[in-house]
Order: structure tokens, then sequence, then C-alpha cells
């Protein structure tokens, strides 16, 4: 929790002090704009200099299996719609 409300500082602190760029993780970055209402402050730069992949683990001890298998399900039907592509 702590790391949460320093990233938002930081973005904040950033902003005031007339931030020219910044290189950050998007869904994070884009996570704490909203949150923080600085939309009208930043500006998405496109093409991503990178796409880093993301993956999910599920410890087998904990019996997580049906967690596992509902995930999948809604990543399927998200990729099957689209909606995956139009968050890339």
């Amino acid at each position: 929790m702590k790391k949460q409300i320093l990233e938002k500082q930081i973005y904040k602190n950033l902003l005031m002090d007339g931030l020219i760029f910044l290189i950050s993780n998007k869904l994070g970055a884009l996570s704490i704009i909203k949150n923080e209402e600085l939309s009208d402050q930043v500006v998405e730069l496109k093409p991503a200099v990178e796409s880093v992949p993301s993956y999910i683990a599920f410890s087998k001890k904990r019996g997580l299996t049906d967690l596992r298998d509902d995930l999948d399900e809604v990543l399927i039907a998200m990729k099957n719609d689209g909606t995956i592509d139009k968050n890339n």
C-alpha cells in the first residue's frame, strides 16, 4: 500500500515540476492517471517503447484450480470478443 501511495505522489510532484516525459508500466500509469484525475496533463506516446508480457501464477498448494479455471474462461472470452486487443 505504501508503494502505491508513493507512486501517486511521484506522479503529482513530477507533473507540478513540469515533467517532460516519464517511462512507466502502462497499466500502472493509466490507473494512477485515472484515479488521480491527471488525464488532462498526460499524453500517451504511441507506439510503445517496449512491450513486456505479464504472467499470472497460482500456488498448487492452496487449491486455486477453480480460480485459475475461472480466470482462463474470462481471458478466453476477452480475447474472443476483442477486449484484449482493444486495450493493447
